[in-house]
Order: structure tokens, then sequence, then C-alpha cells
């Protein structure tokens, strides 16, 4: 049984970044995307290291149009968790507003406000156990959830590979219906099975 809740937060981001060679350029535009670098369950909270990823573009004198890239680190945190529960969440960022100042140097005063809402899913924490009993020994699994991040160049069967998963077993719990189709930054729950052997005895 699951519990679909949402929250609305805001997140601001202030930072001081440096760019070369933009002396005597006029910046005409910043385009800004967030993207998810990590997520680490810490007790009651869920921790996100996150990323702005910012694309500036300035014009010259010549008119010529130059584009430097940059990035600024941040993190979200989503608190007030009961301890121990398993929660899934999907965040959605949006830029709200963006203020830059150009400084001496090629330092960019960046102030970015962001609107974010926060789905999270609540299931009863379950550890599931298959036994196989054999020879006087049982096999138990123990079964896990890995929160993984894709990343360019990923394909569920070297996902499933690493981490001690099936295609099948992750393309069920993410209800994938082409396993040929993940996309970069798309989050995933991949379930873990661990092998534990039991001795029995009569």
């Amino acid at each position: 049984m699951s519990e679909k809740t949402f929250i609305k937060q805001t997140k601001t981001v202030q930072e001081t970044v440096n760019l070369r060679d933009i002396e005597g350029k006029k910046l005409i535009d910043v385009e800004t995307y967030v993207s998810t670098q990590k997520e680490t369950k810490i007790n009651s909270k869920i921790l996100y290291e996150m990323e702005l990823q910012m694309k500036f573009i300035f014009s010259g004198n010549n008119l010529q149009m130059t584009v430097k890239d940059t990035t600024i680190p941040f993190e979200y945190v989503v608190e007030n968790l009961e301890r121990g529960e398993t929660l899934n969440c999907q965040n959605d960022f949006e830029i709200a507003s963006q203020d830059f100042v150009l400084q001496d140097g090629g330092n960019i005063a960046c102030h970015i406000n962001m609107n974010v809402q926060t789905d999270m899913y609540r299931k009863a924490n379950a550890n599931l156990i298959f036994s196989v009993e054999e020879n006087g020994q049982r096999e138990e699994q123990d079964y896990s959830i890995i929160i993984y991040i894709v990343k360019k160049g990923d394909t569920l069967w070297n996902i499933a590979k690493e981490f001690g998963s099936t295609v099948d077993a992750i393309a069920k719990t993410n209800e994938i219906e082409n396993q040929a189709e993940i996309q970069i930054g798309q989050k995933l729950y991949i379930p873990k099975y661990v092998k534990v052997p039991v001795n029995m005895y009569a």
C-alpha cells in the first residue's frame, strides 16, 4: 500500500562564477538547467546533490556571439521523513527568477530562485526473503533497493550487472516497457539480491 503526497518549497542559489575573456562584452541571455547528480538517504531526510548547468551568451563590439558554459553545485533536502520508511521522490525544479551582475575580473554574481515540487510515494518497509532448501542448507536472498541516475552509455544490462540485479527486475520495478530505451538523467530504482547461505540442522 502506498500514499502519494507532495510538498512545495523554494530554493535560492547565490554564487559568484568566474568566466574568462568576457571583459567588454554584453550579457545577452543565460540558459539554466537543473540536474540531479546524487541522491542519499540519511536517517529522516533525503539529500540531493544538484547542479545548475548554465550557458551564458555574450555579444561583443563586432556583434559576434560568445557562449560560455559553467556549473554551480548545490544541495536540496527533503526533510521530516519517518526514520526507516521507504520513500520514492520525484522533484520538479522550475526557474522562477534569475539575476546576474557582471563584476570586474570576469566575475558574475548569480542569484537564482527556484520553485520545487516534490512528489512523494510512501511505502511500508519490507525485506523480501526468498528461501531455497538443498542438501540441508538454506539459501536466503536479501532484497534491497538502490537508486541510480542513468549516465551516458548506460544500458539496463550493464546496470543490472553492476548492481547484481536483472534486466527484467529493473524494468518491472520502474515500469519500463521498452528495455532498450532509457534516458540520461533518468532515476531508476534497482532491486538488488544478496544470497546468504544459512546452515539447516535436523
